[in-house]
């Protein structure tokens, strides 16, 4: 579920998290996604919106693996939801084009 669409009922912690990322405060709402997750106990920390969610941060802020793990997370919990499978290639996208663009780069230079 994209980052500006919220259903109705979404716990407070998500919510707070869903906000902070749609306003482009990554860093604060990964945190958040984060604890949620590490709470593992609810619902609400494996739901699909909060690990696809950390995941799509984790890939905007360049963290590719981490975004890897958390769409795999989603995927093993919905192995047919195809936007679990489109974030994930997203992130595999991204990574091979960092790649790409580091071995072009002269050695000593940054990509």
């Amino acid at each position: 579920m994209p980052p500006n669409a919220k259903p109705p009922d979404v716990p407070p912690a998500l919510a707070k998290a869903l906000h902070l990322h749609q306003q482009g405060k990554l860093a604060e709402a990964e945190r958040l996604y984060a604890d949620i997750l590490a709470a593992g106990t609810s619902a609400e920390a494996r739901s699909l919106m909060t690990l696809l969610n950390h995941g799509r941060v984790h890939n905007a802020l360049g963290r590719r693996d981490e975004a890897l793990h958390r769409f795999e997370e989603a995927i093993a919990l919905q192995p047919k939801l195809a936007e679990a499978h489109m974030s994930r290639g997203a992130a595999f996208a991204s990574l091979e084009d960092f790649l790409d663009r580091a071995a072009r780069q002269p050695t000593g230079t940054p990509a």
